[in-house]
């Protein structure tokens, strides 16, 4: 009974501490880990970043081998990293030869598309609300607090295990989280967060918010098709369309009539891929 009382009072202690106030109910709710300081900070993400790079290149067939298609999806790239305003981040964009739908954003600012999602797109709008969109998962630090969160259920289940009297040692939570990296799946908060900031990443770069709104629509096209990763760690885009709409006609009803640059994309990107 003591051990359970014990244990029990551990990890609503730790628990407790990932709480804060619904600034609407009133209620406590549970935040997540990060609240108690368990997800890595800036200079952690840019060494995460850093060291994760190499391998995921490596399991996505390595960088595209053509200088002026990854000169034109880095400075693409560079426009929205401008647009974040951030100065804690160190943005790399680059494309890799994965078949696979999908783009994907580490800590610290890495930020990769496939080519497989590259042929998919039609225009430099879409491809700048892709980048855009993965950006934004760095500047609100989506990946760092999923890591918090999951180390923070490690710290749990560890306590439990060492209060319980169990043999055995806690991993290295970071090492463990860092290698899955690529397949951390985002909240439909952080998904909702990470399409408006990144809309207004890519609006303040100087290209039509209708970019994002097209990529949500082949997305949910192809959805049912197969071979889109991105599905699987980026929630369904079909509710998110009607919040894209909803926050382009609130936003920017005249910036949406911009040109959507098809000849660039189609000069730099489409002709270029095999």
């Amino acid at each position: 009974m003591y051990k359970i009382s014990l244990i029990c009072g551990l990890c609503l202690a730790i628990l407790s501490g990932g709480c804060e106030t619904n600034p609407i109910t009133g209620e406590q709710q549970f935040v997540g880990f990060s609240a108690l300081g368990l997800a890595p900070g800036t200079e952690e993400q840019k060494k995460i970043g850093s060291e994760y790079a190499p391998e995921i290149r490596k399991q996505l067939g390595g960088p595209i081998q053509d200088q002026q298609l990854q000169s034109y999806i880095s400075q693409v790239g560079q426009k929205i990293a401008t647009a974040t305003g951030s100065k804690d981040f160190e943005f790399k964009f680059e494309a890799l030869n994965d078949p696979m739908v999908n783009a994907f954003a580490l800590p610290g600012g890495y930020v990769f598309i496939t080519k497989g999602m590259l042929k998919q797109l039609k225009n430099e709008a879409q491809l700048a609300a892709i980048l855009a969109h993965e950006s934004a998962h760095v500047t609100q630090q989506h990946s760092a607090k999923q890591m918090g969160n999951q180390i923070g259920m490690g710290l749990i289940l560890s306590t439990v295990s060492v209060a319980a009297g169990e043999k055995g040692q806690m991993v290295t939570q970071v090492a463990q989280i860092g290698s899955q990296l690529i397949t951390l799946k985002y909240s439909r908060t952080d998904e909702t967060e990470a399409d408006s900031v990144g809309l207004d990443f890519m609006v303040k770069a100087g290209y039509s918010p209708k970019g994002m709104l097209q990529v949500m629509q082949i997305l949910e096209s192809e959805g049912g098709s197969g071979g889109i990763s991105f599905l699987s760690t980026h929630p369904s885009p079909e509710n998110r369309l009607q919040d894209i709409q909803k926050w382009i006609n609130q936003r920017y009803p005249l910036v949406a009539a911009k040109d959507l640059g098809p000849a660039p994309y189609q000069t730099n990107v489409l002709s270029r891929l095999k």
